[in-house]
């Protein structure tokens, strides 16, 4: 199917939630969102799928793709395609936020919430009214009503709970589950607070780690080595890995990951417009944010500075995430390099290195 200029894109957003908000058409600039609450949807399946009553919200997004970039993206076969979707979660959170504000402390308001991907229940999107192949569909059905959809009637179709189980009320990977909330922000939608985090993160494990070098040095007296540490307020991180670094280790972290000051720098910056401007950083912004934090607390663990390890695979996700993105800085990772980081154990090794 041609993808032309000036169509209308159209998503259709079904999440799990559902707040006081007037069934009808609601506008957020150039997009219009027309707000209902079926009970069932027809998405050319073999029967029509039963949404969750009372706890389901249908958001069909609207806009005029005057440039033609939407149908280009959506048109590609790679991450660009699911590039509109965070056009039309956005322009949802612009509107919900709007009832939340109204309605804080309010009954009503404790159903409204950001939204993000991992809260939809299903997405579809349509050019000029037609569907292009698109459908992404986390919603469980009932195997006696749907028995055309095994996958969607299974609870743990990917055996998860058999690896769960030993990290239940333990304490494996305390700097991993400590990140888990950053990815956790990211997929519901809260993007600025999800770098604050990773930000915060990061800093901890710095301060932690000098502390402990200072003391490995000699300075045994943890007031003094408090009163040294917190008397950096302004650069922290680029002293603590910088100067400090190579006075206490003999490198900065510059030599150990040649492109960290860059992600640190870019990182201290954007965090302090969102702490201190009050400014937002998008979705995009949020996973490099988490990449750099984690990347340069996974360095700061390979050359022992640091405690630091991560469960198979969130090392690579982070990766994933940070690639999969428009306009990714320098030191953020290609695609080629998801599989291959030197940092990552759980990694495939490098090629002629």
């Amino acid at each position: 199917m041609s993808l032309e200029t000036q169509s209308m894109i159209t998503f259709i957003v079904i999440v799990s939630m559902e707040g006081p908000i007037e069934p009808g058409r609601y506008q957020v600039g150039d997009v219009s969102i027309e707000v209902a609450y079926p009970k069932t949807i027809n998405i050319g399946m073999p029967s029509p799928l039963v949404l969750p009553s009372g706890a389901s919200t249908q958001f069909i997004v609207n806009w005029k793709d005057k440039r033609g970039q939407t149908a280009t993206q959506l048109n590609q076969n790679s991450f660009e395609r699911y590039v509109p979707l965070q056009r039309a979660l956005l322009a949802i959170n612009n509107m919900i936020e709007a009832f939340k504000l109204v309605r804080v402390g309010h009954a009503d308001g404790l159903k409204l919430r950001s939204v993000g991907a991992a809260d939809t229940l299903l997405w579809t999107v349509l050019v000029d009214g037609a569907p292009i192949g698109m459908l992404n569909m986390s919603l469980k059905l009932d195997p006696g009503l749907y028995p055309w959809a095994v996958q969607h009637t299974m609870h743990d179709i990917h055996g998860t709970t058999s690896l769960a189980r030993p990290h239940i009320d333990s304490a494996t990977y305390p700097l991993a589950r400590r990140y888990l909330r950053c990815f956790d922000l990211c997929e519901r939608g809260y993007h600025s607070e999800a770098l604050i985090v990773a930000h915060s993160i990061l800093d901890d494990l710095t301060q932690v780690s000098i502390d402990n070098l200072l003391h490995s040095k000699g300075l045994s007296d943890e007031e003094a080595r408090s009163l040294l540490l917190r008397g950096i307020k302004e650069r922290r991180l680029k002293i603590y890995l910088g100067p400090l670094l190579t006075i206490l280790y003999g490198k900065d972290v510059d030599a150990l990951w040649k492109d960290a000051s860059a992600a640190i720098t870019w990182l201290n910056k954007v965090r302090n417009k969102i702490a201190h401007s009050g400014e937002k950083c998008t979705r995009d912004e949020a996973y490099w944010a988490i990449y750099a934090s984690l990347k340069t607390a996974a360095v700061l663990a390979h050359f022992g500075i640091a405690k630091a390890e991560f469960p198979p695979g969130m090392f690579r996700e982070a990766r994933i995430k940070a690639s999969w993105t428009l306009g990714r800085p320098n030191w953020a990772p290609t695609e080629a390099e998801i599989e291959t980081d030197p940092f990552d154990p759980h990694c495939l090794p490098l090629v002629n290195s």
